[in-house]
């Protein structure tokens, strides 16, 4: 039997390393992702505008039809579907409540969505707001260094300049993969994240077989490009191919260690049908995800609505299908799910301007968890 003094002392020790490893981890910036991301689109679109010689009307026309945001709007599709029984997951966001409350009021789907984004003040104060209201954390030229400023994000959206896209490239020095789930209802926003990129993605299709099959072939073209130890790896998904990239991923400790991020757009996450959730529940957690290094990966996910389609999304993708799980409250994980929102699925809906705020964003959430 081991004596008290022994115990206590082991007490201590498995104390203080618990301690060690609480520190050693990174103490991001509490940001909101979506609101963030659609900032960077709106301010792209500027530029774009001011290219075309518009007007600030136009801009503003512009940001409202295709960049849907409301502080208080998380978890859109469940608000618009039934706002009676929403609940909001932990502690209601600021503007949520009443919000909600105004949504419960108007009886038919298609007046909740114009409601939600056409109409109330806060969503459109949010959008059209300069971002550099937004402060020190939100600040691009802060994480991003000279040429890295909101306005030189608006001049790359202009397409006259690309000294913002320079910035990019040596801030976050990785290799992209492009993993595409096949021909769906969604946009093909990864044709115009592959243009935008160039020579630093490899695009993959998604492999036939079964399950385990597809997933080892997906493990081998992940791995393919990353040719030197220091290389890094982003991961963009769309599709049901999120799935076969997520059990890859499981079965590849080392390719989880040099992965950076992993971009879901429009990933069939939970199944079409929910189908899905018990292997995510089992699988998708800081054990079977964990890294080597006391750090976090990022999963964000982005998808597409249509207001006419119920459920909430687009045909064949419901949005509920497209959200990654949240970790476990209060565990430490090496998981971080990162919600970007919807974009309508609308064919005007600029993808290079979308995929440059894409590829902006990821840039920025993977460099302040660094």
């Amino acid at each position: 039997m081991t004596d008290p003094l022994t115990l206590t002392v082991a007490g201590a020790a498995l104390g203080v390393a618990a301690l060690a490893c609480w520190y050693s981890l990174p103490n991001p910036p509490d940001l909101d992702g979506e609101r963030w991301f659609k900032l960077i689109l709106a301010t792209l679109l500027r530029g774009q505008v001011e290219r075309e010689t518009g007007d600030a009307g136009d801009w503003e026309a512009r940001v409202l039809r295709f960049v849907p945001y409301h502080p208080g709007g998380r978890l859109p599709e469940q608000k618009v579907s039934d706002p009676e029984h929403y609940r909001p997951p932990g502690l209601s966001v600021p503007g949520e409540v009443a919000l909600v409350e105004a949504l419960a009021r108007i009886e038919d789907r298609a007046g909740r969505w114009k409601r939600m984004y056409d109409e109330d003040d806060a969503a459109i104060e949010a959008r059209l707001q300069d971002p550099a209201e937004m402060g020190a954390a939100y600040d691009t030229a802060r994480h991003l260094g000279p040429g890295g400023s909101w306005d030189d994000l608006a001049d790359w959206g202009a397409g006259d300049a690309i000294a913002f896209r320079e910035v990019l490239v040596r801030r976050l020095s990785a290799r992209w993969v492009l993993v595409d789930g096949g021909e769906g209802p969604w946009p093909p926003l990864l044709d115009a994240l592959a243009g935008e990129l160039g020579d630093l993605a490899v695009r993959v299709s998604q492999p036939e077989g079964s399950p385990e099959e597809a997933a080892s072939v997906l493990r081998d073209a992940m791995e393919d490009p990353l040719e030197e130890l220091s290389d890094r790896l982003v991961l963009v998904v769309t599709g049901p191919a999120i799935h076969l990239v997520l059990r890859a991923l499981v079965d590849a400790p080392g390719l989880r260690d040099r992965l950076l991020a992993v971009v879901s757009v429009g990933g069939v996450v939970m199944g079409r049908e929910g189908e899905l959730t018990d292997w995510m529940g089992r699988w998708f957690n800081a054990a079977a995800f964990d890294t080597e290094m006391n750090r976090v990966t990022p999963y964000l996910h982005l998808t597409w609505y249509d207001r006419e389609t119920e459920p909430p999304g687009i045909p064949r993708l419901p949005i509920a299908a497209t959200r990654f799980p949240q970790p476990e409250a209060g565990a430490l994980s090496s998981i971080e799910v990162v919600d970007l929102g919807v974009l309508p699925a609308d064919p005007e809906l600029p993808l290079d301007q979308v995929a440059r705020a894409l590829w902006t964003l990821t840039t920025l959430w993977v460099y302040t968890r660094r």
